[in-house]
């Protein structure tokens, strides 16, 4: 396990106080489904397109795993990372169960650094290979 650093800087979030469900079945694989039983921050892409939701944090101003920068803007904090080779990929999440199909058994699971630093292994989430190294370096590599 490593430690890895975003290569993607601010990224918006906009806050849905209003409890949620989101199907992620079609792009994350059969039975993906997010449940936000207290509401989300949801996740934009560059054409302002929702991506996923992510849990608020304890202090509820920020995404799980994020800091804020300013606006709706929010920067990843450090993660952990964990090579996997297994073709799926069972998880328990904040957001409820969740199985990756990784058919070319190369991928990531990805933990979120806890105030202290370490893996929070409460809430981990898969990323293949491939997009791993587009959106992750190594924290030991510079850019």
């Amino acid at each position: 396990m490593f430690k890895a650093v975003s290569r993607k800087g601010r990224i918006r979030h906009i806050y849905c106080p209003h409890p949620m469900t989101l199907d992620k079945s079609s792009s994350w694989g059969p039975g993906n489904v997010q449940h936000f039983p207290k509401g989300c921050f949801l996740q934009l892409n560059d054409r302002g397109e929702v991506t996923h939701g992510v849990q608020a944090n304890s202090t509820g101003k920020a995404p799980v795993g994020w800091h804020h920068v300013e606006g709706e803007y929010f920067e990843k904090d450090l993660v952990w990372a964990e090579q996997r080779s297994e073709t799926s990929i069972r998880l328990t999440t904040l957001d409820g169960p969740m199985t990756y199909d990784n058919p070319s058994a190369d991928g990531f699971v990805l933990y979120n650094s806890t105030p202290e630093g370490a893996p929070d292994y409460d809430d981990p989430w898969f990323m293949p290979a491939a997009k791993f190294h587009r959106v992750y370096r190594p924290e030991s590599e510079e850019e």
